[in-house]
């Protein structure tokens, strides 16, 4: 089953595929035609039209968000399904660098016999070779979450040697009083994409993978006292 975080992962993993159904559909698909209609309309100056550079452009943008309709859809069945898998083993990440706009960079996790696309923040805190327990959703394929095996043997001592800082010991106290990503974004006059990163990150220094295994390592930290 999903767990609370997981679930707030997953749905805004199909925001993201949301947002960019959107830009296909409502942007590139229609500037697409635009360009092609020009072009056929000026034939004899095709090479000399800056419309034939765009055309170039266009087409890769087309190509790397072509997956997002089905991808959005699966995530769909995903959440209602509320089903969730798990792979764990030693990982590697793949940097697929991009060009700018043009291509953006790109990050592939290599688990067992299994890749996924990830975000640059999960690719940037994972250590290669190390053994991580990866959770996913099966029909879209979203990582919901991924903790390293051994960070932490238990949540409660987590946090004994690691030095945080003011920002990650607010973070965690407001995680560990119950507040929903939103209100802790109000709390610290953040975006909610931001303090999901800022959970992420947290989460990989502390070994730990859910919310619920942050009261205790607050607790110890004296971060949950009514002062």
């Amino acid at each position: 089953m999903l767990a609370d975080d997981e679930r707030r992962e997953l749905r805004a993993w199909r925001s993201r595929q949301a947002l960019a159904v959107c830009v296909l559909v409502l942007v590139l698909v229609p500037l697409l035609a635009l360009v092609v209609i020009a072009i056929a309309r000026d034939l004899p100056n095709l090479f000399r039209s800056p419309l034939f550079l765009l055309l170039p452009v266009i087409l890769v943008w087309l190509w790397l968000l072509g997956r997002s309709p089905r991808r959005w859809l699966k995530a769909g069945e995903d959440e209602r399904a509320a089903d969730i898998r798990s792979v764990r083993g030693e990982v590697a990440v793949d940097a697929r660098r991009g060009a700018g706009l043009i291509a953006p960079s790109r990050y592939a996790l290599r688990i067992r016999n299994e890749i996924f696309e990830i975000g640059a923040f999960w690719a940037e805190q994972l250590i290669p070779g190390k053994t991580y327990t990866v959770r996913y959703a099966p029909h879209s394929r979203a990582v919901v979450s991924i903790a390293r095996q051994g960070a932490a043997a238990d949540p409660v001592e987590a946090g004994a040697d690691i030095d945080l800082t003011r920002r990650e010991r607010d973070l965690l106290r407001l995680i560990a009083e119950g507040l929903t990503d939103k209100e802790i974004a109000r709390e610290l006059n953040l975006s909610p994409a931001t303090v999901r990163t800022y959970n992420s990150d947290l989460y990989a220094k502390l070994g730990i993978s859910r919310r619920t295994q942050a009261v205790p390592v607050a607790d110890r930290l004296g971060l949950t006292s009514a002062d």
